[in-house]
């Protein structure tokens, strides 16, 4: 499979205590508070640190940290796709949500694994949906600032694309965008990354990477010019919507605005933890997402031509590492166990893509 896939697995820095969670949900609010006392068939939650879980961890500890970096290389996983927060808007004390767990990360080594940021732009809201409203105004609004604000974004961001295990794609920091969608493209996205490149020229990069998000909101990108290199697909390449593998492509969406796809797979969502109003349940077993997996690899294998630069990183996104109220999670679990990285391991470890290559072409 020219070239083999990189598995980058989603990665959520929430499971700390924070200000803003203190100040919107109550003190020592963590992504463990609704989970914990949450009783519902078939939700997941951390295998025990008895059984060889993880349990109910808090991410400022390097244990638990270098356990995660340790589950994730031993399975197959490449890397981390850390999800990124910055706020600039109303209600935003500081830009910066979140940073302590990357910050550390810079600090003590941990995860010791390859990684790359994924800004998470959208605004905050009580329902979780990032859809602000009357009835559902912003607890951290987004206005994405303007020049100056867009030049300090990129000089938090600096010290991490200077960082020995950022990823970079030809040299350039790879950095994804989840919707770009609702940054005004003429007004201020298309600025931005213009002076993002630019400045990180003058860092002695010879650019930047910017990866777009193709996904449920893929309508806001309708009309939109092509400024990002490339696009991952999240939540693709499993079961759900009746069919038994979705695979989301650029063409399946309308949308064909980058050069380079990057494919993916999930492994089940289910928000009903959060309670939100759009409740929307797709399970996933890891005998299913082993065999989304498979499926992957061999329409890779088959195609070898697809749009990918031959030369770059093929890219795989998992989500998630660690979404646990979202049950989109590789972490091991009180349902399977380590089921979704045995799956994992052994697609990666099992797969034959000779039979898809003809001799002629060696």
């Amino acid at each position: 499979m020219p070239p083999a896939p990189k598995v980058m697995a989603i990665y959520f820095p929430q499971y700390h205590a924070f200000e803003e969670n203190d100040r919107f949900w109550g003190r020592g609010f963590t992504e463990w508070t609704l989970l914990k006392p949450f009783e519902g068939k078939g939700i997941r939650k951390p295998l025990s640190v008895e059984q060889g879980g993880l349990g109910f961890y808090d991410l400022t500890s390097r244990d638990v940290r270098k356990q995660q970096a340790q589950l994730a290389m031993d399975h197959g996983v490449h890397g981390f796709l850390f999800y990124h927060y910055w706020f600039t808007g109303k209600g935003v004390k500081k830009p910066m949500v979140m940073e302590k767990i990357p910050s550390l990360m810079l600090e003590d080594g941990e995860p010791n694994m390859r990684y790359f940021f994924n800004w998470a732009n959208e605004p905050w809201t009580r329902m979780w949906n990032g859809r602000a409203s009357a009835e559902n105004p912003p607890l951290l609004a987004q206005e994405y600032g303007d020049q100056s604000e867009w030049q300090n974004h990129f000089e938090f961001l600096l010290p991490y694309f200077k960082h020995e295990q950022y990823m970079k794609m030809n040299g350039k920091p790879i950095f994804a965008i989840y919707r770009p969608g609702l940054i005004a493209a003429e007004a201020k996205l298309g600025p931005m990354l213009s002076l993002w490149r630019q400045l990180a020229q003058q860092h002695g990069f010879p650019g930047m990477y910017f990866v777009n998000t193709h996904s449920g909101f893929w309508q806001e990108m309708v009309g939109q010019p092509q400024l990002f290199d490339a696009a991952y697909h999240f939540l693709s390449t499993c079961c759900s919507s009746g069919r038994e593998y979705n695979i989301a492509t650029a063409a399946d969406q309308g949308l064909n605005h980058e050069p380079v796809q990057f494919w993916g797979a999930f492994t089940g969502f289910n928000n009903r933890v959060r309670g939100t109003v759009q409740l929307m349940e797709k399970p996933v077993t890891p005998h299913q997402f082993y065999a989304a997996l498979v499926h992957s690899f061999s329409a890779m294998a088959s195609a070898p031509q697809r749009r990918l630069d031959q030369f770059s990183n093929n890219i795989f996104v998992v989500a998630a590492w660690n979404e646990w109220n979202e049950q989109n999670v590789l972490e091991p679990d009180t349902e399977y166990g380590f089921g979704f990285l045995k799956s994992l391991q052994k697609a990666l470890t099992h797969f034959h893509s000779s039979r898809f290559v003809s001799t002629g072409d060696l």
